[in-house]
């Protein structure tokens, strides 16, 4: 008699515990703590653990590394740790890359634990839903200090931060967003799921105005564009960007009652001061341009500030832009092989997006591609910094494993 109870028993257990909405909360649960406490012990914990959970299945993911955009950034990976002792200061330099260690493990462990495009959308919607969690959160608590009267006016300035920066969590509110986007499109025939993802979106998108942060209010706009390629027929997409067109003519008249930070024109005209430690950071790397002088925020700080940088009111703790952070660090053989690396991913996810018959399929590489180009814009401006640094990085993998060959779909589609 006890044995039969323990033969039903153990299927039953296993069963529940495969139920998708039980899936879910665990790896919700599991993102959360990833990106929610990232510098904390039980984030390295998780992410070290994905890694070993992974190494018992290696040959399964490989594949996707084996891709020339995929030796690009195991190139890139690769130079990276040799270049430290050229660096100015090479034990910075290693405590820097030490900690990166366990964001590039999960890099790795990506493809190999979620091989297939399918596969990769588990991780993708748990992501989604612990930074809506989080996002959700810092609402309320934003609305039940300010009120909805001052929210778009003083929530910026409001600490304390969610993500350490106003533009880092505004980055991950934009990069939610297309991911719900993503889960709308293709949650077909299942309403009830679609609702969470309208909601969802609709959080999202209140967050990036409350927040007023220009740079990622720009990046999200300009890469909403490119969502035109992802629609089924010509007709559609001259339609999308035809209201493209529009809403910019909206956006530029009425600036003011969307952002008023836009209005401001010193802040506009120096961008918020950027000016002075990029002309200054160029005028650093012409010294040092073939190799760089080392990663790290500690390596950049000690350089800038031992070089008679111009005065400002600013604490400069990075270049504030991300191919100028690239040229500093790594020089130009290091630039040649970041560029390398992000066009030949771009090249990529272009190829497995126009590939693709239906707008059903596209989205996926897609969408993909407009968060990868969402961060490499804000880039232009800024220096992606803290979790939008990891969620560049792990969309490396992301990318490989969406564009495999193998896991292109027929123009009907499937559930996801």
């Amino acid at each position: 008699m006890p044995r039969d109870t323990d033969k039903k028993t153990a299927p039953q257990c296993a069963c529940w515990f495969k139920h998708p909405a039980v899936r879910w909360l665990t790896g919700t649960l599991v993102a959360l703590a990833i990106l929610g406490y990232s510098s904390k012990g039980v984030s390295e914990l998780l992410l070290w653990g994905l890694f070993v959970a992974s190494c018992f299945r290696v040959k399964q993911g490989l594949s996707a590394w084996k891709s020339g955009a995929g030796l690009a950034a195991i190139v890139v990976c690769v130079f990276t740790c040799l270049s430290l002792p050229l660096s100015q200061s090479p034990q910075d330099s290693f405590m820097d890359l030490a900690k990166m260690a366990r964001i590039v493990a999960l890099a790795w462990a990506l493809p190999i634990l979620w091989p297939s495009r399918e596969a990769m959308l588990r991780p993708l919607l748990y992501a989604a839903s612990a930074m809506t969690c989080l996002i959700a959160f810092d609402l309320a608590r934003l609305i039940g200090a300010l009120g909805f009267g001052d929210l778009a006016v003083q929530a910026r300035f409001t600490e304390p931060y969610l993500l350490n920066h106003p533009n880092v969590s505004s980055i991950m509110a934009g990069l939610c967003l297309f991911l719900w986007v993503l889960f709308i499109v293709r949650w077909r025939g299942r309403p009830a799921l679609r609702v969470l993802g309208v909601l969802g979106s609709l959080l999202c998108i209140v967050y990036l105005y409350a927040m007023a942060s220009r740079g990622p209010q720009l990046a999200w706009v300009i890469s909403l564009v490119g969502y035109g390629f992802l629609l089924a027929t010509p007709r559609l997409r001259w339609a999308w960007f035809g209201a493209c067109v529009v809403g910019a003519f909206l956006l530029v008249t009425q600036i003011e009652h969307i952002n008023q930070r836009f209005t401001e024109q010193e802040s506009m005209q120096t961008f918020s001061a950027r000016d002075k430690v990029w002309s200054h950071t160029v005028s650093l790397i012409g010294k040092r341009p073939w190799l760089g002088y080392g990663v790290g925020k500690k390596v950049f700080v000690e350089v800038y500030s031992e070089s008679d940088p111009p005065e400002s009111v600013f604490y400069y703790p990075h270049p504030h832009q991300y191919g100028l952070a690239v040229l500093f660090s790594l020089g130009a053989v290091g630039g040649v092989l970041y560029g390398a690396m992000w066009i030949l991913l771009m090249l990529r996810l272009a190829r497995a997006t126009l590939r693709e018959r239906s707008g059903y399929a596209r989205v996926v590489p897609g969408t993909v591609a407009l968060m990868m180009g969402m961060i490499l814009l804000y880039g232009m401006g800024d220096y992606p910094d803290s979790l939008v640094k990891y969620a560049l990085i792990w969309l490396i993998p992301v990318a490989l494993v969406v564009t495999k060959k193998d896991g292109a779909e027929p123009s009907a589609g499937g559930e996801s």
